[in-house]
């Protein structure tokens, strides 16, 4: 996974040394212009990179780096190449929805500490690639599909489909949780209590459990008594 902060300083670095250094660092070309264009890196003034901090003079000449921007593979698909990426940060987690060339949509939940679960699949089209333009609406609760002749809204969370607490936690799934007074699996916007300690259970902590009712006081009591009682 790239970081977009090294990305960046790349691209600042190549225009830079395209601009004032003709495109070398240290006497080595580092900087180039891409695509067969009949032009050259320059050596302008040092005041060019304010004037054009976006590079727009070489709109028509794309500068490239003969360096690469390195990073190490987090997730590995070697049944399918992925054609299709879309990221949502929701609370604080950063879940990406990748498409691939055998037409499934894979939900990867990507830690701060750099940690990766594939926490879903889900067939959209067998064998139809996941077209590029794997788009979140405006909001970032559905997600727009597209093949190459079909497209689908499908909401990036169903917590509904899990009818119980066991299988609400088992999904794992980073937008959803258990409502403990409401018996629902729901996000947690959708929790009437879900900021409060306890009573959202979040799907993706592993070492969340399903409350359980250990003790009865007293353990029975007439139907036609009223007591208190203590769980």
């Amino acid at each position: 996974m790239f970081n977009l902060v090294d990305v960046d300083r790349r691209i600042n670095s190549t225009r830079d040394l395209c601009y004032t250094q003709m495109g070398k660092d240290a006497g080595v070309e580092a900087a180039y212009i891409e695509y067969e264009v009949k032009s050259n890196c320059a050596n302008l003034p040092e005041n060019t990179l304010d004037a054009y901090p976006c590079g727009s003079d070489h709109t028509p000449s794309p500068m490239a780096s003969r360096i690469p921007v390195e990073a190490e593979t987090i997730l590995d698909s070697p049944s399918a190449r992925l054609t299709a990426v879309s990221v949502s940060v929701r609370a604080g987690h950063t879940i990406a929805f990748l498409g691939d060339s055998k037409g499934n949509l894979h939900k990867v939940f990507l830690g701060p500490n750099g940690e990766v679960e594939e926490y879903s699949v889900i067939t959209i089209q067998p064998n139809a690639a996941i077209s590029s333009d794997l788009i979140l609406d405006q909001k970032e609760e559905h997600l727009f599909i597209m093949t190459h002749n079909m497209l689908q809204k499908r909401p990036v969370a169903e917590c509904q489909q899990h009818p119980d607490c066991y299988s609400c936690l088992l999904a794992h799934d980073p937008y959803c949780g258990w409502c403990v007074l409401e018996g629902k699996c729901v996000l947690q916007s959708e929790c009437t209590r879900g900021n409060q300690a306890g009573q959202w259970l979040w799907s993706f902590d592993m070492e969340q459990q399903c409350l359980t009712v250990q003790d009865l006081i007293p353990s029975n009591i007439s139907s036609e008594e009223s007591r208190m009682v203590r769980l």
